[in-house]
């Protein structure tokens, strides 16, 4: 006969018999992870971060622009342009344009072309400036360009043509602009235009009163053809304009 109590203890020592089997499976099956971890460890280490660059949404920096160009002198025999600036004020047309030639400000706009005003008292200067309004080919990059007729009445300016063309320029290859039946030899240096021939620029500035558009034909640094063909619309007034202001 068994005594009293004596299942209670045997279940007892079952249960605690199991539950030590339990533990010491578990503790194995853990063991043998952290074991896998710790080999497979300095591989997982040296897989790379994934982590998004500090800015990587943010639009890239805009470089800094190109240092405006020095002025230089124009051709042996020439006075050097004092209008290859952009005008305080586009024309009307084309409609573009920044901050102007020192303090130039534009006190007539007619057609493409303004009368434009600058300096005081001995330094005053007025010229008339427009934009071309095609320039081919299309695919050739430029800066803007420009013409200015231009008097100076301290240095005994009257009349002078000069052109900024908006790309450096191949100065030993002869540049030409075309008025009607009328054409006109220029010289170019470092991307800027004057007529060849100075005593011409009153037949030249004639022509642009009588003609309909102004055809300027250069050659980049890089040999390319390029031609800006600039109307004549306005031309007139604004010149008539820029003589009343500096006589």
């Amino acid at each position: 006969m068994r005594r009293p109590g004596a299942p209670a203890a045997w279940l007892a020592a079952a249960a605690e018999d199991i539950v030590t089997f339990m533990i010491r499976t578990l503790s194995h099956a853990i063991a043998a992870v952290l074991a896998a971890i710790v080999a497979s460890g300095p591989a997982w280490a040296q897989q790379p971060q994934q982590r998004t660059p500090q800015g990587q949404n943010a639009a890239p920096a805009r470089a800094a622009p190109a240092p405006a160009r020095p002025a230089q002198p124009a051709p042996a025999g020439r006075a050097p342009a004092n209008a290859p600036a952009k005008p305080a004020q586009a024309p009307a047309r084309p409609a573009a344009g920044g901050a102007g030639m020192g303090q130039a400000t534009a006190v007539e706009t007619t057609g493409a072309w303004g009368a434009y005003v600058g300096g005081q008292g001995p330094s005053r200067y007025c010229y008339a400036a427009s934009q071309p309004g095609d320039r081919s080919p299309a695919s050739l990059k430029r800066d803007d360009g420009y013409i200015f007729v231009t008097n100076r009445p301290s240095e005994k300016v009257k009349g002078e043509v000069a052109l900024v063309l908006g790309f450096p320029t191949r100065d030993s290859v002869p540049a030409k602009a075309t008025v009607g039946d009328r054409s006109f030899d220029m010289v170019t240096k470092d991307g800027k235009a004057w007529l060849r021939n100075p005593a011409e620029e009153p037949q030249f500035i004639q022509a642009l009163v009588a003609g309909a558009e102004l055809k300027v034909a250069a050659t980049s640094a890089r040999g390319n053809a390029s031609t800006d063909t600039f109307s004549l619309s306005g031309f007139t007034k604004s010149w008539e304009r820029t003589q009343r202001e500096c006589p």
